[in-house]
């Protein structure tokens, strides 16, 4: 595990030395947090650590002097119980997309807002009856306010499976289709706040996660951040969250199908309290799920 954690640090450094070069750069932010469970006792069994790569591979940058990028991207989040015996991760979420970005410019020239088109592919890895898969197309805007404000909404769409199940249950339950979020930088960037918010419409809940960070780079620079994270709701990697429920049998030309039953009731949602350190992207993607 010491190899595992040696090497992502080392990734993350030679990502940002890339970035410079302008060939591979941050897309969603990078950041290590630890944290422990509110609505339980504390344990070495649910006290964990977390930690995300991203990165974007340029494939054509400002065309034709439209603000307009097309890129590859890259994301893995992953939840490591540090604390349990021999330090086993709990769950991976991989994801990579291709992805279109809009820069929207007013009539002087000056950025208000950014569209972002993608489409996306989560897994965990798994081929056993825990493998999990999210296939969906996402739309992002981003508009930008006063005072650095900024404010996102975010729509997704598609299908998933669940062990060897088609199921929706993944979106109607644990992630949502819909992501609204907030968020404000002072103007010398030493603090950062951001609000995300995630409606489930079957449960009539919302994943919301809300995050205070303090800068601790030096002067004129814009990372890295140090940040206390309040989360509710199932965890981003859905670890130990996801309850199959009745299955339904479908047979078809030879081959047998697991449908998972939408109307089965997931776990309850969780409260998270992390603290950790992290780097802002250079872009507006700072809260897109």
């Amino acid at each position: 595990m010491k190899r595992i954690l040696l090497i992502s640090c080392l990734l993350t450094a030679s990502l940002f030395s890339y970035a410079q070069q302008h060939v591979f750069e941050t897309f969603k932010p990078l950041y290590f947090t630890g944290g422990i469970p509110l609505s339980e006792k504390p344990t070495a069994q649910n006290a964990d650590l977390k930690f995300q790569l991203s990165f974007r591979l340029n494939m054509a940058k400002n065309i034709k002097d439209k603000g307009i990028d097309v890129f590859l991207g890259y994301t893995q989040l992953s939840e490591w119980n540090i604390f349990g015996v021999s330090s086993p991760f709990y769950d991976h979420m991989f994801i990579p997309g291709v992805y279109c970005s809009w820069d929207l410019r007013n009539k002087a020239g000056e950025d208000f807002g950014n569209l972002l088109f993608g489409a996306e592919h989560r897994s965990n890895g798994r081929e056993d009856d825990y493998s999990r898969s999210l296939n969906h197309l996402l739309v992002t805007y981003s508009h930008y306010l006063p005072h650095n404000f900024t404010l996102q909404a975010t729509l997704r769409g598609g299908f998933s499976y669940y062990g060897e199940g088609l199921t929706m249950a993944l979106y109607n339950y644990y992630c949502g289709y819909l992501n609204l979020a907030a968020n404000w930088t002072s103007t010398n960037r030493n603090w950062d706040i951001m609000l995300s918010v995630s409606p489930i419409w079957n449960k009539s809940i919302a994943n919301v996660t809300a995050e205070v960070g303090w800068k601790i780079g030096r002067k004129g620079s814009s990372n890295p951040y140090l940040f206390v994270q309040y989360h509710y709701g199932y965890d981003e990697a859905l670890r130990d969250c996801v309850y199959e429920g009745p299955q339904k049998y479908i047979e078809k030309k030879g081959a047998n199908y697991v449908v998972y039953d939408n109307t089965a009731s997931p776990i309850n949602p969780r409260h998270m309290l992390r603290f950790g350190i992290l780097l802002h992207p250079s872009n507006c993607w700072r809260a897109t799920l």
